[in-house]
């Protein structure tokens, strides 16, 4: 007699998943973020977690904060920012990132 025919190959493996598609950011944000990487981040972090550079605190989730707060809880102090008890809303950090001496007179910068 005759041998068995082979079997069927196995089917093809489903193709992969499409790539998840990345958020799509504004022009504006996309500047921002370029104008933070280039004048805040030497002191700043802005991420989730971490608690920031010896500098400068993390930023991330300041708005709605007082001023100095974060420093605070990051274990360094500000007394400068502590005592203007700026509130962080567009306004303040608009005011604050074109003029800071404006708002709390003394140095340059949030140091």
């Amino acid at each position: 007699p005759a041998p068995p025919p082979p079997p069927p190959p196995p089917p093809p493996p489903p193709p992969p998943p499409p790539p998840l598609e990345q958020p799509q950011i504004s022009a504006e944000a996309r500047r921002g973020q370029m104008l933070f990487k280039k004048l805040c981040s030497q002191c700043h972090t802005a991420k989730p977690d971490g608690i920031g550079k010896i500098s400068g605190p993390n930023l991330w989730e300041v708005m709605g904060k007082r001023s100095g707060t974060l420093v605070e809880m990051w274990g360094g102090q500000s007394e400068r920012l502590r005592s203007a008890r700026l509130l962080w809303d567009d306004r303040t950090m608009l005011a604050w990132l074109e003029r800071p001496k404006d708002l709390v007179p003394g140095r340059t910068g949030d140091t």
